[in-house]
């Protein structure tokens, strides 16, 4: 078969007719309207802090788009309009203004991600859209309607976490950071001061942890997509993701990235493993 036959079928197939259950995707919305009420909640989204129109302009699509998203009313809409309200904190008040906690890579990931989600059915399942659309169902004398639906963005999601893992590998690909250096100037920083050396113990495990975070940074865009290797890929992430929430103030960013592997998962699988939890 042509290459280019076999890649085009596969991305039609896997992509553009990817469809399942609604239950992940909602999932995800809902994590990440938290997650933005997290990050932005308590200082810049903070009505005191609001002090110009834009400000203010901005505030108020962010509070209305976000709790709509959470309660998933207008689910997709809602979405839209936090992503833009989302990627406004990173461009406008983080880039233009001069913002310094807001031009940061978990603010853009956190609006990107809500923007991505208006792409995929994400109200179809443990929202408001779902309960009204069961009321009319029931109004009509009609069968509930399944919670299912095209995923196409579903993928998109999953690709743009790839992008960001080979990103990050890309730029840790210098032997200033293989070699542990720049992580155990970080740790010093937070942790001893720039004046206290690291002891020869704690120099060979940042190199060491160096190492394999940047190894994992180039595995993951791949294992995730194979069913044989996902949860043990997953697994891994988590606790790298995990340890550095721990160590270094990366804020929302683990959550995120948590929370994201739910797009590698199988929707139906999802659905089938909830309904067996709730029964």
């Amino acid at each position: 078969m042509n290459p280019l036959r076999w890649l085009w079928r596969l991305y039609v197939e896997q992509v553009l007719c990817f469809e399942g259950s609604t239950r992940p995707v909602s999932l995800l919305r809902i994590a990440i309207a938290l997650l933005m009420w997290s990050r932005y909640a308590g200082h810049t989204a903070h009505p005191a802090l609001a002090h110009t129109p834009d400000i203010i302009a901005l505030n108020v699509l962010f509070w209305v788009s976000t709790t709509a998203m959470l309660l998933g009313f207008q689910s997709r809409w809602a979405a839209g309009l936090a992503g833009v309200a989302g990627l406004a904190q990173f461009y406008w008040q983080g880039l233009h203004l001069g913002v310094e906690a807001l031009h940061v890579h978990h603010v853009y990931t956190l609006g990107i991600t809500a923007a991505l989600l208006a792409a995929t059915p994400c109200g179809g399942s443990f929202s408001v859209d779902r309960w009204l659309a069961l009321r009319r169902a029931e109004s009509r004398g009609e069968a509930a309607p399944p919670e299912w639906g095209p995923l196409w963005g579903q993928r998109i999601i999953a690709v743009m976490v790839c992008v960001m893992y080979l990103g990050t590998a890309y730029e840790k690909s210098y032997w200033h950071y293989l070699n542990g250096n720049a992580m155990e100037m970080a740790y010093t920083t937070l942790y001893l001061g720039s004046d206290v050396p690291m002891p020869p113990v704690a120099k060979a495990l940042t190199a060491a942890s160096s190492g394999v975070v940047w190894a994992l940074e180039w595995l993951l865009p791949i294992t995730l997509w194979f069913r044989r290797f996902r949860w043990v890929s997953i697994g891994l992430g988590v606790l790298m993701h995990a340890g550095m929430y721990i160590l270094i103030p990366v804020a929302t960013f683990s959550l995120t990235m948590c929370g994201l592997y739910l797009m590698f998962l199988d929707p139906d699988e999802v659905h089938r493993h909830i309904d067996r939890a709730l029964s």
